[in-house]
């Protein structure tokens, strides 16, 4: 059984390469990754939170996607500020306007998936 803190870390370092691969992708590429993020979802319900972690299970999800989130906003922001020299409070805040839609999209289709297969799975 992996221990809580680095199950989270590693769903969240997953949920950042995800939200960040989406946000500078577009056509295909960013349907792959809505795609990747609701299988994500899934196994997330399946494997990760029914047999990895004990406790709480939904709460390790959401923590997961919210620090991925901010992974993937301080990921921008130090682009920006390595390649353009951007000042570091105007890349925070151009990186989190620049993938902000992206990522929302992302974690709500994993919360999605991770819902509907709850209710199916719950039902049958």
């Amino acid at each position: 059984m992996y221990p809580r803190p680095l199950y989270v870390a590693l769903l969240a370092l997953g949920t950042t390469a995800l939200q960040f691969a989406a946000a500078f992708n577009e056509g295909p590429l960013l349907y792959l990754a809505f795609v990747v993020a609701l299988v994500l979802g899934v196994v997330v319900f399946y494997q990760g939170e029914t047999r990895v972690v004990a406790g709480p299970i939904f709460s390790n999800f959401v923590m997961a996607a919210f620090l991925g989130t901010a992974g993937c906003v301080v990921l921008t922001a130090g682009l920006l500020m390595y390649v353009l020299a951007v000042p570091w409070d105007l890349a925070l805040w151009q990186g989190a306007l620049f993938v902000w839609d992206v990522a929302i999209g992302i974690d709500f289709t994993m919360v999605t998936g991770f819902f509907v297969v709850g209710v199916v799975d719950a039902m049958y």
